[in-house]
């Protein structure tokens, strides 16, 4: 019995970012539930911000790209009538920008890791401020090296999701949609 307590408690974390991955996928047709993508990452940078250990950064890599791996099974589903093995293969390789993401959220964009010299966490609000405004940066990154890099797949970024709220769609013609995604990752980092 105790064996199975820790394998379960095990795969909590694993369990909560697919399950947080595939609801990003409602944001998408034909659910088209826009305001998923404002919470979405909560309790995904909760997972992650809170790995402890030794490699913090592959630990977060595992997490992103389980949650990616979830969000693109569902958001490429249409993909498996013509084969399923190219919707998971797809899947694993797309959700590997998400791992890059998780990586660095989990090491550099952590305003809670520890200090380099060993000393306690800073309660220092601004450091918060631009562990936030990097998180978001480096998604944006991510989904743009999805978009351009290998033949280019920039499918569903998060700025797609925000297309029915038409204040923030504007901004689409300066920061582009890739660039919208920085707003509501953003605001769930901080």
């Amino acid at each position: 019995m105790n064996h199975a307590r820790r394998i379960l408690l095990a795969l909590r974390r694993p369990a909560i970012a697919a399950g947080f991955g595939a609801l990003l996928s409602l944001a998408y047709a034909p659910a088209g539930r826009g305001w998923v993508v404002w919470l979405w990452m909560i309790p995904l940078l909760a997972v992650i911000w809170t790995t402890s250990g030794k490699r913090p950064g592959w630990r977060g890599f595992g997490l992103g790209w389980t949650a990616g791996v979830a969000f693109f099974l569902c958001n490429l589903s249409w993909l498996a009538t013509v084969s399923w093995i190219a919707q998971v293969v797809l899947a694993g390789f797309m959700a590997c920008y998400f791992g890059l993401w998780g990586a660095f959220a989990a090491t550099a964009g952590n305003p809670w890791r520890p200090r380099d010299d060993g000393g306690p966490v800073s309660n220092h609000s601004g450091r918060a401020w631009l562990a936030s405004f990097a998180c978001a940066a480096v998604w944006c990154g991510t989904e743009w090296l999805r978009g351009n890099l290998f033949g280019g797949f920039g499918w569903n970024g998060l700025g797609v999701a925000l297309h029915g709220n038409l204040l923030i769609s504007q901004a689409a013609d300066i920061a582009g949609v890739t660039g919208l995604a920085f707003l509501p990752v953003f605001v769930q980092c901080v």
